[in-house]
């Protein structure tokens, strides 16, 4: 709506101005062409104002380069704080493997010494 009023004050201005410098004085055909350069000003303003809404609207929709290129450019700034995660994970992942290791020697003990005990019949 703002370019409608501009469009509208410019042109009445403009036909004005330019309607006394033909006339060579303030007379009654002055208002009358003012007026229709003002509905003309008004007119582009509306249009102007139209196009202006209509890019807003496909300026929200990011487009698929934009996107990935976002992504790619927030990868690259995770990159060190992820080798920092890993640096800060790794002693306690080799506990949690020792410690896995140790349990699972110690299931297949029990499970072998069970086995000895069952009497399985000779095939």
């Amino acid at each position: 709506m703002r370019k409608l009023w501009k469009g509208m004050l410019v042109g009445a201005a403009v036909g004005a101005g330019v309607e006394v410098v033909r006339q060579r004085e303030i007379g009654a055909g002055v208002a009358t062409v003012a007026g229709e350069a003002a509905a003309a000003g008004a007119a582009l303003g509306f249009l102007l104002d139209r196009r202006a809404a209509a890019k807003r609207r496909r300026s929200k929709k990011p487009s698929l380069a934009t996107v990935l290129a976002t992504a790619g450019s927030l990868a690259e700034a995770a990159k060190p704080k992820l080798a920092e995660a890993a640096q800060a994970a790794r002693p306690k992942l080799v506990v949690a493997a020792n410690v896995a290791r140790d349990q699972a020697v110690h299931a297949a003990q029990v499970a072998g010494a069970r086995l000895a005990e069952l009497e399985l019949p000779a095939a």
